[in-house]
């Protein structure tokens, strides 16, 4: 059988070994180009004797990975430098199925998109304190979940900034904000208009609405996907969503990504008013996108599923992907940030057992072996792996809090999503400065 894409990086690596050069991540840079295609820089000069025995080594079945520059290049080659020191290589493990080994390689991985996953988890940010909504797949509740836990928070009294990330299934603005309170801008129009212009604080104040929900007691602000202009617009909108995702300007080691105007946009924001918490909706999936939420806002990342092997499937790639990460931060352990909320549960016993089972099988065989610290047990309620459920409610399967405001009441909401309220205040740690 013939070398895939899966395949070509270890086998690359062993081809290298087998000729004794070193490939350690002291020693080089393995880069992988946009097309797939395979090189090592290292940090010495490589003797032609070296480079000919390495030519000879590489298979046909590898060679439409490799490098057209070729396989290897020393210091003294053109570029080399700049690859050496540039700061988004990661350490990878790579296992090696012939010598049954695994070896550490610093890995450069040349992307045309989705550089932002590339990006180490970031340290929290607890000022205010954040939570992102993610989902692994589209349909479960997300954003509802979320609008229920702003209406939660102000009714206790605090202060709330909602941020809708996901711009091409935007639910957020219709959820919590009456049309005539739109604001003139969203997000869609921040990321298409920062790539353009020095956006000032005028431009910010116009992508903020104020919710209905509340009740007197706090305030939830909301920034929307879409503000009043999209929606006098629509034509437009496709042609902004293309040129809202663009990386550009910056440099080819910093480029600026949507994760760097993310952070912006959220700093930025924070800033113009005081919050005690802010509840960002990452896209669905694992969209380029997503990794701006998942990995770079500093917040506790909430990810949704439902008991369908869909999920299981997704959070295997995603959680694999988050294990080549080494946590950098003792103090902040990233893989403490994340939990697994089951979305539309079966509120018997031998369900909810079999679901966690499910995701701590994942969690067990990919992110706890990482550290022997994370000894979580299954029926450990602090492990990442544990799910918050949110129970299948048949008055939240049409979810429309503008028409039928009784949604977001405590009455309605409270037999379903109490665990997940529970759950989300106390990490939002306002139990106390709110009397919640």
């Amino acid at each position: 059988m013939s070398l895939s894409f899966d395949d070509s990086l270890p086998c690359f690596v062993q081809s290298l070994r087998r000729t004794g050069l070193d490939v350690s991540d002291a020693a080089g840079v393995v880069i992988r180009d946009v097309r797939g295609r395979l090189s090592f820089v290292a940090r010495v000069e490589l003797s032609s004797d070296l480079t000919l025995r390495i030519d000879s080594e590489i298979s046909e079945d590898l060679k439409p990975y490799i490098s057209p520059i070729g396989a290897v290049a020393d210091v003294n080659s053109p570029g080399a430098a700049r690859v050496l020191q540039d700061k988004m290589p990661i350490l990878l493990p790579i296992y090696l199925r012939e010598d049954q080994i695994s070896v550490n390689i610093r890995f450069l991985d040349r992307r045309a998109i989705g550089m932002d996953w590339l990006s180490p988890p970031s340290d929290p940010i607890t000022s205010p304190p954040r939570l992102v909504f993610s989902s692994l797949k589209g349909g479960v509740g997300r954003s509802t979940a979320l609008a229920v836990l702003a209406a939660e928070l102000a009714e206790g009294g605090s202060s709330v900034l909602v941020l809708d990330l996901d711009m091409e299934a935007p639910g957020l603005g219709s959820m919590l904000i009456e049309r005539e309170a739109l604001p003139v801008f969203g997000t869609i129009d921040f990321f298409v208009e920062s790539g353009l212009r020095d956006l000032g604080e005028e431009f910010l104040l116009d992508c903020v609405g104020a919710s209905w929900v509340g009740g007197g007691h706090g305030r939830i602000d909301v920034v929307p996907a879409f503000g009043s202009k999209s929606i006098e617009n629509p034509a437009d909108i496709l042609s902004k969503l293309a040129r809202a995702y663009l990386e550009d300007g910056g440099s080819e080691e910093q480029p600026v990504t949507f994760l760097t105007r993310a952070r912006d946009l959220l700093e930025r924001l924070t800033s113009l008013a005081n919050y005690d918490a802010v509840l960002v909706d990452a896209r669905a999936g694992l969209h380029e996108t997503s990794a701006a939420g998942i990995l770079g806002l500093g917040a506790d990342v909430l990810l949704f599923g439902v008991d369908q092997p869909q999920t299981q499937d997704t959070l295997s790639v995603l959680l694999s992907h988050l294990a080549r990460f080494p946590v950098l931060n003792p103090e902040y352990d990233w893989r403490d940030r994340f939990r697994v909320i089951q979305a539309k549960a079966d509120p018997q016993e031998t369900a909810l057992i079999a679901f966690r089972g499910q995701t701590f099988d994942l969690f067990e065989e990919i992110i706890y072996p990482c550290d022997p610290a994370l000894d979580y047990g299954i029926d450990d309620p602090n492990g990442p792996h544990f799910p918050i459920p949110i129970f299948e409610d048949e008055r939240y399967r049409l979810f429309h809090p503008l028409r039928h405001s009784e949604q977001l009441t405590r009455d309605l909401y409270s037999k379903s999503f109490s665990a997940f309220l529970r759950f989300a205040v106390d990490r939002l740690q306002l139990n106390e400065e709110n009397g919640q």
